[in-house]
């Protein structure tokens, strides 16, 4: 049986959380440091039918909030801008009409028609 387009979405979005573990965990490996799930409160919703929703209310803020802003070396960046691109790519490949949409500052949805 295929998988609903929610769940696609939520297969979509759980990628990228595991590239973010396993990039985090490799850095931690190279620097000697004991590794910490960076998204270990992050939670996917599904409501079917209506949405796919990302809540990152804790350590995921830096990885997902458009509000995450971080200063290196006098340069500001958001590190939540390439994550959430990726997403973005991906998603369109499901249905080329959904995107991104945030709900607050710790929570974004992919809409479902």
């Amino acid at each position: 049986m295929a998988l609903s387009k929610a769940k696609r979405v939520a297969k979509v979005i759980h990628k990228i959380m595991e590239q973010i573990r396993a990039a985090d965990l490799a850095t931690s490996k190279e620097i000697g440091v004991k590794y910490t799930d960076p998204l270990a409160d992050c939670k996917i919703r599904i409501k079917e039918g209506e949405r796919v929703t990302l809540q990152f209310d804790g350590a995921g803020y830096d990885y997902f909030s458009s509000e995450a802003w971080h200063n290196f070396e006098g340069r500001w960046f958001n590190v939540s801008e390439q994550y959430r691109a990726k997403i973005e790519e991906d998603i369109k490949k499901i249905d080329s009409s959904l995107y991104i949409e945030d709900d607050n500052n710790w929570s974004f949805s992919v809409w479902i028609k």
